[in-house]
C-alpha cells in the first residue's frame, strides 16, 4: 500500500519534470499522424525510452511501442496506455508556436499529451526501479481513432511476458476544470458498430421518373424510419445512439439516382440493447427498399466493445486520488458515456481502470478549437505513476 510521503513524493517529482513532459507534449503535437501511420511519433517515443534507459519493442508491421520497466524484485506487473494517432482536422491556432506542421492532420484528441504524460510517469518509476516489485509495461497505442490499436497488439502479445495483471488508461477532458479526476467503476464507456447501408433502384431519365426507381427517395425513407430503432423501439431508460454521418448518391441533377451509400454507428451500452438495434436495422433497410421497388443491404461491422473498469480498483483510485488532489478535484461521472475507446480490449483480458483528466473547460475535443492547459500533464504524470506503484504493492 502506497504510504502519504510516497504519494507526496510523486506530486512534488511530478511538478519538477513539468517542463520536461510539456517539452515533449509539444514537440508531439508539431507532428502529428493519422492512424496506422505514426512512423516519426513512433521513433519519437523509441528515442525517449532509451534516453530514460527503458528496453522496449516494436511489432512488424504496426506502429506501436510496448516499453518494460523491470523491478529488482518479484511482483505483479502493470501496464499504462497512451494512444499516439491523430485526426485529420487542420488546425488553425497559428498563434501556437508549436502548432501542427502536417496540414490537415492534428492532435484535437490530446494523445500528444497522453503520451508525454507516460513518459513522465515512465521516467519517476524508472528512477525506482531498483527499489520496486514486480514490472510496468508501457503500451503506446496506434490507430486508437481508427481500427483499435489494441487489438493489434494484444493479438502480438503485448499482455503476456510477462503476463500484465492490471492495467491503467486515462484521457484528458474539456469537460473539467485543469486537474480533476474523474471516473466511475462499472461500465465506463459503450460499445460501437460501423454501419454501411446500400440502396439500389433503377436510373431512368429526370423526366421520367416513373420508369426508374429512385434511391434517393428510398434512402430517405430508410433514414427516417431508422430513427425509431432508438426512438421507439429501445426503451426509454436504455441508452443508445444512431447516427448516420456519410451519405453519398446520384449521377446528374436530371437522372433518377440508382443507388445510395450511407455509413454511421450504433452505439450501446447493453450487450442485448446492442443485438436488438443490430437486428431492427437489418429489417428495416432491405423491407422499406423492397416496398418501394428497390433493394437495401446492411453491413454491420463490430467496432470498439464497452471499457468496464474493476470496481475494487476503481474505487480504491478514486481514494488515492482523494489524498493526492484533495477531495474537490476528484469528480464520480454519474452516467457512463457513449463515446468509445479502444482501452476496452486491455480490460477485457485484464482488470484496469481508466479516468479522465481535466484540461481546463473549453471547446470540445475533435475540434480544431480544442487547446490543452498543460498544468494537466503533472496531475497525469502523478495520478500515474502514484497509481500504477500502489499496485505494485497491492496485488
Amino acid at each position: 500500500m502506497i504510504t502519504q510521503a510516497m504519494l507526496d513524493t510523486f506530486a512534488a517529482e511530478a511538478a519538477a519534470i513539468q517542463h520536461w513532459v510539456v517539452t515533449h507534449r509539444r514537440a508531439l503535437h508539431r507532428r502529428p499522424e493519422l492512424s496506422n501511420q505514426e512512423r516519426d511519433t513512433q521513433a519519437y517515443i523509441l528515442a525517449a525510452l532509451e534516453e530514460l534507459g527503458i528496453p522496449c519493442q516494436t511489432y512488424p508491421g504496426f506502429t506501436a511501442v510496448v516499453g518494460l520497466i523491470q523491478g529488482d524484485r518479484p511482483g505483479p506487473t502493470v501496464a499504462l496506455r497512451a494512444d499516439m494517432d491523430a485526426l485529420p482536422l487542420h488546425e488553425e491556432a497559428t498563434d501556437l508556436p508549436f502548432c501542427s506542421q502536417n496540414p490537415g492532420v492534428m492532435h484535437a484528441c490530446g494523445h500528444d499529451a497522453h503520451m508525454a504524460i507516460q513518459l513522465g510517469a515512465a521516467r519517476l518509476l524508472a528512477a525506482r526501479r531498483d527499489d520496486m516489485p514486480g514490472a510496468v509495461k508501457l503500451l503506446f497505442e496506434h490507430a486508437e481513432e481508427t481500427t483499435g490499436g489494441a487489438k493489434d497488439m494484444i493479438a502480438q502479445g503485448c499482455l503476456e511476458n510477462p503476463r500484465v495483471d492490471a492495467v491503467l488508461g486515462l484521457h484528458i477532458t474539456t469537460k473539467h476544470p485543469t486537474g480533476v479526476f474523474c471516473t466511475r467503476p462499472g461500465v465506463h464507456s459503450g460499445s460501437s458498430d460501423d454501419i454501411q447501408i446500400t440502396v439500389r433502384g433503377r436510373p431512368s431519365h429526370g423526366a421520367y421518373p416513373q420508369r426508374g426507381v429512385d434511391a434517393l427517395v428510398m434512402s430517405a425513407q430508410v433514414i427516417t424510419a431508422l430513427q425509431t430503432v432508438v426512438s421507439r423501439n429501445t426503451s426509454p431508460l436504455d441508452s443508445a445512439v444512431l447516427s448516420l454521418g456519410i451519405i453519398h448518391g446520384g449521377a446528374a441533377p436530371n437522372i433518377i439516382c440508382e443507388e445510395v451509400r450511407m455509413e454511421g454507428t450504433l452505439r450501446t451500452l447493453l450487450p442485448e440493447v446492442r443485438q436488438s438495434c443490430r437486428d431492427r436495422i437489418q429489417t428495416i433497410v432491405p423491407q422499406i427498399c423492397a416496398a418501394l421497388g428497390g433493394e437495401g443491404f446492411v453491413a454491420l461491422r463490430d467496432s470498439y466493445g464497452p471499457l468496464v473498469c474493476d470496481e475494487a480498483m476503481t474505487l480504491r483510485a478514486m481514494d488515492l486520488a482523494r489524498q493526492a488532489l484533495g477531495p474537490a478535484h476528484v469528480v464520480l461521472a454519474d452516467t457512463p458515456s457513449l463515446g468509445v475507446e479502444s482501452f476496452g480490449f486491455f480490460t477485457q483480458r485484464c482488470p484496469g481502470v481508466y479516468y479522465d483528466v481535466g484540461c481546463g473547460i473549453g471547446p470540445a475535443l475533435h475540434t480544431r478549437d480544442f487547446r490543452v492547459h498543460e498544468d494537466c500533464l503533472r496531475t497525469g504524470v502523478q495520478m500515474q505513476a502514484t497509481l500504477a506503484w500502489d499496485i505494485l504493492h497491492t496485488l
